[in-house]
């Protein structure tokens, strides 16, 4: 069971790209900056799963394109999120750069290529799940409406897994194969969240 969760969370990868295709095919919208954004980091995660899973299938150690991805995904969302509100250009300046910062003082800090960097990604997670509570506070998501706001699905994607990410890769004494099953299970659920967005984004 565990196998085939995998298989769908990786597979589930493509689902905002299809999201993307269809609603730009049917409905021929213009994409804003913050959706441009997102999906500049949508890209990123997009070749690094794809990557991860050739490198896994031929035995190859993929942990250094883990970290890589980690260095990136921090201040790309971080640029996505602040993009949503209006905020000084000097308060975001430096929320970007200690968005960029963290990630590489984390790898160079945690550096052995022999081990999955559960400290990186349970400070990643952390950062990205404060920061989207300030942004669902800021642009007040929880008003009114929700579900016609297209970042909310993608908001609601990112604090999930996030959160829970935190969470469980903070007590990985309670093993490899629950983490991943449980990683597994809310990339999927972030995924579909990603893909509801971006739908909801063409359709409005």
């Amino acid at each position: 069971m565990d196998r085939e969760l995998q298989i769908i969370s990786a597979v589930s990868i493509a689902l905002p790209a299809i999201a993307f295709i269809w609603g730009k095919v049917k409905y021929k919208r213009a994409s804003s900056l913050s959706l441009v954004i997102f999906f500049i980091y949508y890209i990123v995660a997009f070749l690094t799963q794809i990557t991860l899973g050739i490198l896994w299938s031929m035995g190859i150690n993929n942990l250094i394109f883990i970290r890589i991805y980690l260095i990136f995904e921090l201040p790309l969302l971080a640029i996505f999120l602040l993009s949503l509100f209006k905020g000084k250009a000097a308060v975001n300046f430096v929320t970007i750069s200690f968005f960029t910062l963290i990630p590489v003082l984390c790898n160079l800090y945690y550096n052995d290529l022999q081990i999955i960097p559960f400290e990186s990604i349970v400070i990643n997670c952390l950062f990205l799940t404060i920061l989207s509570v300030i942004t669902i506070r800021k642009v007040k998501l929880l008003d009114d409406s929700l579900r016609n706001d297209w970042y909310y699905y993608i908001i609601m994607g990112i604090v999930i897994y996030s959160a829970n990410n935190s969470i469980i890769f903070g007590f990985t004494s309670l093993g490899l194969r629950f983490v991943y099953g449980i990683h597994a299970t809310l990339s999927i659920i972030q995924n579909l969240l990603f893909a509801l967005g971006v739908l909801v984004y063409y359709k409005s």
